[in-house]
């Protein structure tokens, strides 16, 4: 219930990550630390909705046969899809392809030697 949607990234990279656009509503409940105000950007970035995503993204990579299904590393988007940029089609669908294109910065945080707090990283003690 906490992820309206999710793009996949890894392409001509040697690990799978993704970009997660949250469900605004259901993360503010993950942290009553939040102020009821809060933007979709503070929301992605308390340490406890941040805390419940690294911990699924350790148990999906606890149960994955091989590198090529194992998400290694996720990022939390602060910004909903955008229709007027493409990265949403107009049956309201994500378009993987604009969102990749209009967030290549990120996607270069996300794959960076020295990711930023804001990228999760998959546990590589359980990953082994």
């Amino acid at each position: 219930p906490y992820v309206q949607d999710v793009v996949v990234t890894g392409l001509d990279r040697d690990e799978v990550g993704i970009m997660i656009f949250p469900h605004v509503e259901s993360c503010r409940k993950l942290s009553a630390a939040l102020p009821p105000d809060a933007t979709q950007a503070q929301i992605v970035l308390d340490p406890t909705v941040q805390g419940y995503f690294a911990r699924m993204i350790d148990e999906l990579g606890a149960q994955s046969t091989g590198s090529a299904s194992r998400i290694t590393r996720a990022l939390l988007l602060g910004e909903p899809p955008s229709i007027d940029i493409g990265e949403v089609t107009d049956k309201g669908s994500i378009n993987q392809r604009a969102v990749l294109k209009a967030r290549s910065t990120l996607v270069e945080e996300l794959y960076a030697e020295r990711p930023s707090e804001r990228v999760i990283m998959l546990d590589q003690e359980r990953a082994t």
